[in-house]
């Protein structure tokens, strides 16, 4: 199994916050899973 990590930062207004995005390859049927950890950074103003 191969794991590659790719370093980005996504646009939110002014704002820039880093994103992490892990990929996963291994052999069987094709799949796309979104897991959303964003919303633990999320603070009320």
């Amino acid at each position: 199994m191969s794991l590659s990590l790719v370093h980005s930062r996504a646009l939110v207004g002014l704002q820039a916050p880093a994103v992490t995005v892990e990929v996963h390859l291994a052999n069987g049927l094709p799949s796309f899973t979104i897991v959303d950890t964003i919303s633990t950074y999320r603070k009320p103003l």
